[in-house]
């Protein structure tokens, strides 16, 4: 006997996400968790922030926004951010500030971040 399978899609009510890839932008507030999420080429690290302030940019669904303080926000973060984050626990009030790009060995330059725990 036939079975259908229905269609999984990958949407969702997501919140909005964080653009921390230029130059100076900071985006401040409390670690409420991270999960790692396939977005079509690998898995990548998301942490979930509650914001407290904020320099940079914020898109959902391809439209720019600007979330109050205390929303919820989603950053997909970089390797070299993502390990620095590792050391930050939930809970936390962290601020990440973009320091511009380094050139680290072969290929692109990285992007380099300060990261504060209060």
């Amino acid at each position: 006997m036939a079975r259908e399978i229905p269609d999984v899609s990958v949407g969702g009510n997501f919140p909005p996400t964080a653009e921390l890839r230029d130059n100076g932008v900071m985006l401040k507030g409390v670690i409420l968790g991270h999960e790692q999420r396939d977005l079509g080429f690998g898995l990548k690290p998301i942490y979930r922030i509650q914001v407290l302030d904020a320099s940079c940019k914020f898109r959902k669904e391809k439209v720019e926004v600007r979330p109050e303080e205390g929303t919820t926000v989603e950053v997909i973060v970089p390797t070299r951010l993502a390990r620095q984050l590792e050391h930050v626990k939930e809970g936390e009030t962290v601020t990440i500030v973009n320091q511009g790009t380094k050139k680290v060995g072969r290929g692109k330059p990285a992007h380099v971040f300060a990261v504060t725990v209060e």
